[in-house]
């Protein structure tokens, strides 16, 4: 995610970030974002993560989408299919 808009790996746009939910360009909802509280410590890279998203974050050269108004419509696709998809 930058600002609102979130993209997938390719740096490709694949939606916005809009009332706890992730909305795709084509108005569906395709996940909801909940803040979940865990005493289960996670792990992970940081220098990886960094330098991941910093790759992402170059390759990034559409990012203006037009005001999309929420429909209560839920896509198809698997949020992490479309975070991988190309």
């Amino acid at each position: 995610m930058l600002s609102h808009y979130v993209y997938n790996i390719h740096a490709k746009l694949i939606g916005i970030y809009s009332k706890k939910k992730i909305i795709n360009t084509n108005v569906e909802t395709i996940a909801t974002v909940e803040t979940v509280t865990s005493s289960e410590k996670h792990s992970f890279n940081k220098n990886s993560f960094s330098s991941d998203a910093w790759s992402i974050i170059t390759r990034i050269k559409n990012y203006v989408i037009p005001y999309v108004d929420e429909k209560p419509v839920w896509s198809k696709n698997n949020f992490t299919d479309v975070l991988c998809s190309a």
